[in-house]
């Protein structure tokens, strides 16, 4: 087994172009317990930060239960809450979402043998908190028909006030993107989507088309969409020159696509960096730069988050230079240790990461980094 670590807290940046420096000063601040895992952070308006991960606990059964931990700080990230577990929140890889008027939203799902799930199939829920998530209320997500449904990563907020959210069935090309104009206390599902051909095919996508994806309003008023891709999916070979992996999940890639008429159609579906490489988020910086984070599973360690940066309006993205490693953790030759997370950007200009990594114990341990770009 190969294994590398490094002790220095800074932040490296590959192939420096525009950016002026290789390593970027970082403070990093450890949290919870072991095998916390995948965080996501959200601002509310008064500067607040607001964290979330889950943790498993196996049954002797066989069975488990997910079970979702918080953290608060105010003072950007510097100093943070004891650990506070949320008993009215179920589900795994939560991610949060922050309105401008404060409300907060957590999406998650559940796998079949979770002591949760009434339905032994993965669909979704949708939470929501009207009091800086002290308190939550769930709905499960459903297709129109009643079938159990998965839901878009994030939240979208649009110029209006009105949200938007992804909400599709796994295994089909099934997807609606659900409006509400009450800041989410109740939905419309409009429309099915029209998803378009890739290379020439129809989609195909075993997650479905609003799984494990990430949506981004542009000011371009364009919408980008994010997709997980993996198999048996036959859109998951590139045609490329590299050998298509196997074996497990840890090659899955993303793909994007993007909707001109406010996701009623989606086309221009291509592929989107590399093998290994998923979790896609989009902030806009107080510059006007889209900064991306993915995560870096197998191939090509070191694992973890990583960032990129589109200086017109997502148009274009370098994978070749000014690659951002925010946290490279994972010891090469461990499995992936989640990466998962994403950055804020508090009223100073600062940054605050949040992610997972693998320890040599194989355990998971989940911390955020304050840092800043150039």
């Amino acid at each position: 087994m190969t294994v590398f670590m490094s002790s220095d807290p800074s932040i490296r940046i590959i192939n420096p172009r525009r950016l002026p420096e290789w390593h970027l000063p970082a403070e990093r601040i450890p949290l919870g317990i072991p095998n916390d895992y995948k965080p996501s952070l959200a601002i509310l308006p008064d500067g607040e930060l607001v964290m979330v991960a889950f943790y498993p606990e196996t049954r002797p059964d066989g069975c488990y239960h997910e079970w979702t931990v918080l953290w608060r700080s105010t003072d950007g990230g510097q100093t943070w809450s004891e650990r506070t577990v949320l008993e009215d929140v179920i589900g795994r890889e939560q991610w949060l979402t922050a309105t401008s008027e404060g409300a907060l939203f957590m999406t998650s799902h559940l796998l079949p043998r979770d002591t949760s799930n009434p339905d032994d199939v993965v669909h979704g829920y949708l939470h929501r908190s009207v009091d800086g998530g002290k308190s939550w209320e769930r709905t499960q997500t459903r297709m129109p028909d009643g079938r159990p449904a998965h839901t878009s990563r994030n939240v979208v907020e649009e110029a209006d006030g009105s949200l938007r959210l992804g909400v599709s069935c796994m295994g089909t090309s099934d997807a609606h993107f659900w409006r509400s104009d009450d800041s989410g206390a109740t939905w419309v599902a409009g429309d099915p989507v029209t998803i378009g051909d890739y290379r020439g095919q129809p989609y195909d996508n075993l997650d479905s088309f609003f799984a494990e994806d990430f949506t981004f309003r542009t000011d371009s008023g364009k919408l980008l969409h994010w997709i997980r891709c993996g198999p048996p999916s036959p859109m998951y070979p590139m045609n490329n020159e590299l050998a298509v992996p196997v074996g497990n999940d840890q090659g899955d890639r993303s793909m994007i696509c993007e909707s001109v008429d406010d996701g009623r159609t989606w086309d221009n579906l291509r592929d989107f960096g590399d093998y290994g490489m998923m979790y896609v988020r989009v902030i806009r910086l107080q510059d006007g730069r889209l900064f991306l984070t993915y995560t870096r599973r197998a191939l090509r360690p070191p694992l973890g988050l990583r960032a990129i940066l589109s200086e017109d309006d997502g148009e274009t993205w370098n994978f070749e230079h000014d690659q951002i490693l925010i946290e490279g953790k994972t010891p090469w030759g461990m499995a992936s240790g989640g990466g998962f997370g994403n950055t804020v950007q508090l009223a100073d200009g600062a940054l605050v990461s949040a992610y997972s990594y693998r320890t040599l114990e194989d355990q998971t341990r989940v911390e955020v980094v304050r840092w800043s770009i150039p």
